[in-house]
């Protein structure tokens, strides 16, 4: 496993609370990443690290009981499944964390998902965190069966309807503590 530690972070995480800024090869690709906490890994996908202070909340709620891995810049924005599936895939085998609990939000959920039904083996959790899609963009339940026959569990949270959008504290507080019941309670 080739990691390096750097100082320089787009992610405004404090250096405090064990908090590490690292790298790591995947592929030929340097991805920066954070980490915090022990115990299972937990693979935390987010579209925008900070908006509405999920990304905060999550890391908070999830590092005491788990290794939280945030990395800096997701490929999945460009909506490239093939693409973000190499990626995480390699991602994964520079970190040496597989399988891996993936909680992801907005465009990343969509990617997430797909390579959890390509690579159910790689993933044993996914957390799907829904912001701003019509409810016909949600997994449906033909997916939800697939996922469960491959003994994968899923939850799916759309943010709107939990009021996170333009969150409050505490709503946002509320989806991270039900994201992390829901990994514990899968374990």
């Amino acid at each position: 496993m080739h990691t390096s530690e750097w100082r320089v972070f787009r992610l405004s995480w404090p250096e405090t609370a064990n908090v590490v800024h690292a790298s790591v090869l995947a592929g030929a690709t340097e991805t920066r990443y954070m980490r915090t906490g022990t115990g299972r890994p937990v693979l935390l996908l987010l579209d925008d690290p900070e908006a509405g202070g999920v990304g905060r909340a999550l890391v908070e709620a999830l590092r005491p009981g788990f290794r939280v891995l945030v990395p800096e810049a997701v490929v999945a924005a460009d909506g490239d499944g093939p693409a973000f599936s190499a990626w995480m895939r390699a991602f994964l085998d520079g970190l040496g964390a597989s399988p891996v609990s993936v909680v992801a939000r907005g465009a990343c959920a969509v990617a997430a998902l797909c390579f959890a039904l390509c690579e159910p083996e790689r993933v044993d959790r996914l957390v799907l965190l829904y912001t701003d899609v019509p409810d016909a963009a949600t997994p449906d339940h033909a997916v939800a069966d697939r996922l469960d026959g491959a003994g994968l569990p899923l939850l799916v949270i759309h943010e709107d309807v939990a009021g996170v959008d333009g969150s409050t504290d505490e709503s946002t507080a509320r989806v991270a503590d039900a994201v992390a019941r829901f990994l514990q309670a899968s374990a």
